[in-house]
């Protein structure tokens, strides 16, 4: 499975954009599921990555 198959991606990346900024909780919330890190595409295609979660190794 795509981990961005349900996010507004480009070239494999999560677009943040004014629509995705509209419904952030939900839209951040969706790839917590998919994992931590995510590259993203942010404002005048400045390329970079997104955090939502953190995975300590041993951590439950």
């Amino acid at each position: 499975m795509n981990p961005h198959e349900e996010c507004p991606d480009q070239d494999g990346r999560v677009v943040i954009d004014p629509a995705f900024k509209a419904d952030s909780p939900a839209r951040y919330a969706r790839l917590r599921g998919f994992g931590p890190i995510h590259p993203a595409e942010f404002h005048l295609g400045l390329k970079g990555w997104v955090i939502v979660g953190h995975d300590w190794p041993g951590r439950r």
